[in-house]
């Protein structure tokens, strides 16, 4: 369904990029994903540019026509180019990607960045699904660019990192914020000048309930989210039947630290899936094990009302939404072992 895709388009977005979870179903997953959101003839109302994607000429993702570079006028007259980067650390976590290569996004901007200034962009961005460190390193390496949009790391930028006159912005995650970067141009010096800081405006503008949402947008929401409750409810024998439905409660912090160690909330989850392999399997299941890395929040109770400290099964599949395996369903493949013990005679 590209219910993501269809809403950025609705919304009037004028350019996107991949990240590493894109091809979380593999590079098949994608393109069905990329077909349903009608593309390639959608790139005409939402361009997706990934300048260092390359699927091999046969692939199925090369007839979606990812952009290498786009450039967009505005109304001034001002022409911007972009760029879109997968960096080193993000194609290290994709896990099922065949028919695609990944080229150094180093050379890569600096490439695209001289075509772009060629054809006449007066400035360069780059949508970096990289990370904070990459990106400083990228502002480092590559001198011709203006802005870096990032993402991957989930870093909450209140201000912009600046780096080689390189405008480094990014705002978390999961939509907790909008971003707000207010420029001005000076075309006979060819700078940009942030604005934020002389109108006393922020960079980042909180997602909540305080924001009146558009009522097209909102139906659109509405509609998709009764599809997925369909879905759930066919997925848990009708067990469920809304994702925001309550399951259960918890009177103090569920944390997932320290990090890299054991926590109350890995134990919480390597229970459910020993528990659950079990009942699957036929017998007992003694050990379950689950990464930290794969855990990608706390539950943190609110106020002392048990209303308040219950959590709903969205809340849940989000904790461990990463991963798929090749049955192409979510979550990682479960592997069972056996522990022998010989005892020497």
């Amino acid at each position: 369904m590209a219910p993501e895709l269809k809403i950025f388009q609705e919304i009037g977005y004028d350019v996107a990029t991949i990240g590493n979870h894109e091809f979380d179903y593999g590079t098949e997953g994608l393109v069905r994903y990329l077909n349903a959101a009608g593309y390639p003839e959608a790139h005409h109302q939402l361009p997706i540019v990934a300048s260092n994607t390359i699927p091999c000429e046969k692939s199925p993702l090369a007839k979606m026509g990812l952009k290498r570079s786009y450039i967009k006028e505005i109304n001034s007259g001002l022409k911007i180019g972009f760029i879109g980067l997968l960096g080193e650390y993000a194609v290290k976590d994709i896990k099922m990607a065949d028919s695609v290569e990944f080229q150094n996004h180093y050379e890569t901007a600096e490439r695209k960045a001289e075509i772009l200034k060629n054809k006449g962009a007066d400035i360069i961005v780059v949508l970096s699904h990289s990370g904070l460190m990459e990106d400083n390193m990228l502002a480092e390496k590559v001198s011709e660019i203006d802005i870096i949009i990032g993402g991957h790391s989930h870093h909450i930028l209140e201000e912009p990192v600046i780096k080689n006159d390189t405008i480094i912005v990014q705002a978390g995650s999961d939509i907790k914020y909008l971003g707000v970067l207010e420029l001005s141009y000076n075309r006979d010096s060819g700078s940009l000048i942030i604005e934020n800081w002389n109108n006393d405006n922020p960079f980042l503008i909180p997602i909540n309930n305080k924001i009146i949402p558009d009522q097209i947008i909102k139906d659109k929401v509405d509609y998709y989210q009764k599809e997925l409750n369909k879905l759930v409810y066919k997925m848990t024998d009708g067990q469920i039947k809304d994702i925001f439905e309550k399951l259960a409660y918890t009177p103090f912090p569920l944390k997932n630290e320290p990090t890299q160690r054991e926590s109350n909330l890995g134990n919480l989850i390597s229970d459910a899936v020993r528990i659950v392999s079990g009942n699957e399997v036929g017998t007992k299941v003694d050990l379950a094990f689950i990464g930290s890395n794969f855990i990608n929040c706390d539950i943190i109770p609110v106020g002392n009302e048990l209303s308040l400290q219950q959590f709903t099964l969205y809340d849940l599949a989000f904790l461990v939404s990463i991963g798929a395996g090749y049955d192409e369903r979510g979550g990682y493949p479960l592997t069972s072992f056996y522990l022998r013990v010989f005892h020497n005679v």
